[in-house]
């Protein structure tokens, strides 16, 4: 896995992570979310660039998608639009003028995320994310909003 240093931390490439994640064993999962998510996660907040806030919107605009395919019992190809509009959001975010997003790990994952779920295309897909989304916001609480 492709790791460096930066100021201290531990820097993990967050695209690599997602795809690890969603091809992983349950074991593998829970040791990602133990470990290189909260890698990944103390880089975040040691790069700032990101509010609690902004991340818990993405969370959950997520949150929002997976619900209405549980609530609905329909297939998630009815709901890809909403998530493939996230990218168009993270971006969007990155380059406005008043609270931007530049943090670039935050930005990755975003995207990695996204690009999964359009990828599989199925349940599983969104509620591993979900998941994998939610262990992020606990561990970047301690930034500011």
């Amino acid at each position: 896995m492709e790791k460096s240093k930066i100021e201290g931390t531990e820097v993990v490439n967050a695209r690599e992570l997602v795809s690890r994640f969603f091809k992983g064993s349950e074991q593998e999962k829970a040791l990602i979310i133990a470990g290189d998510l909260k890698k990944l996660a103390d880089s975040i907040v040691e790069q700032k660039g990101v509010s609690k806030h902004q991340i818990r919107k993405y969370y959950h605009s997520l949150l929002e998608v997976s619900k209405e395919v549980e609530l609905s019992g329909e297939s998630l190809e009815g709901k890809l639009l909403k998530v493939a509009l996230l990218k168009s959001y993270i971006s969007y975010d990155s380059n406005r003028s008043q609270n931007r997003i530049k943090n670039k790990n935050f930005i990755s994952f975003v995207q990695a995320v996204v690009d999964e779920i359009l990828k599989r295309k199925n349940k599983e897909s969104l509620e591993l994310a979900t998941i994998l989304f939610e262990a992020l916001v606990g561990y970047t609480a301690s930034l500011k909003k």
